[in-house]
């Protein structure tokens, strides 16, 4: 699980806080959710949290960790019971990742019910009983969910 808390700052120089999240990684997915969602997030700073300590570098956390800095801007929530995943490149594009059949299938015994992936999936990836919302980007992404 990814959190992430926008608020606004009160330095000359925003903060950016990751924990269990690769530092220049956050900072490359802000920037990329300044350009291609224009959010101005300059004057916020922004905290970014995995749940229980776990650290990872996986690239799949990308959109998760996008959309839960677009849900703090909001003050929307992600839908409960929601898992998304896709390496968010500098175009904004939700890029394919490796094991995503595998990771669904994990999430489905986990009690998850809809997963937000890659367009590139569309047709390689299906399942009964849950959702399965494809986008292109993250502003296709952030349509779908919020």
């Amino acid at each position: 699980e990814v959190q992430a808390l926008v608020t606004p700052t009160y330095f000359p120089i925003p903060r950016r806080v990751a924990n269990g999240i690769e530092y220049n990684r956050l900072l490359l997915i802000v920037a990329v959710l300044e350009k291609r969602l224009r959010l101005k997030l300059g004057g916020f700073d922004i905290y970014a949290n995995t749940i229980g300590g776990f650290k990872t570098e996986d690239r799949s956390m990308d959109s998760a960790l996008s959309m839960a800095i677009v849900s703090s801007v909001l003050d929307k929530n992600i839908p409960e019971k929601t898992v998304i995943m896709g390496e968010v490149g500098l175009g904004g594009e939700l890029r394919p990742t490796i094991g995503v059949e595998r990771k669904i299938k994990q999430g489905e015994r986990l009690g998850f019910k809809t997963f937000v992936v890659s367009s590139f999936f569309k047709s390689r990836v299906n399942g009964k009983g849950i959702n399965i919302i494809y986008a292109s980007d993250i502003e296709e992404a952030k349509n779908l969910i919020f």
